[in-house]
């Protein structure tokens, strides 16, 4: 071993797994909630699902890209609609108070 390292091994502060811990539940206790808009999947679903219909837009209509440049775009839509499906079935499951239901949903 090399003496720099012996010397913090040996002569730095003891710190142990216990303190560690400790140290992480005093900091998990000041860590604010974020704010309803940032964990809410809808707005993310929205704005792929408007990208995709942009990008669906122009391909279609100015006959951009490859053979299956359009059915990347459906697919894309697709993916948006079926992702607007999940959010709303998990909805309806915290309405309807089932304890497998994604948390923070209302």
């Amino acid at each position: 071993m090399c003496s720099f390292y012996k010397e913090m091994y040996f002569h730095g502060p003891k710190i142990t797994v216990r303190a560690i811990r400790i140290r992480l539940m005093v900091m998990a206790d000041h860590i604010p909630e974020l704010p309803r808009r940032l964990t809410s999947p809808a707005p993310v679903i929205i704005v792929g699902m408007l990208g995709w219909l942009i990008a669906t837009v122009v391909v279609a209509g100015w006959g951009l890209g490859t053979d299956n440049t359009l059915t990347i775009c459906l697919v894309g839509l697709g993916v948006g609609l079926f992702g607007c499906f999940v959010v709303s079935l998990q909805k309806w499951a915290v309405r309807r108070g089932s304890r497998a239901a994604q948390q923070g949903l209302s």
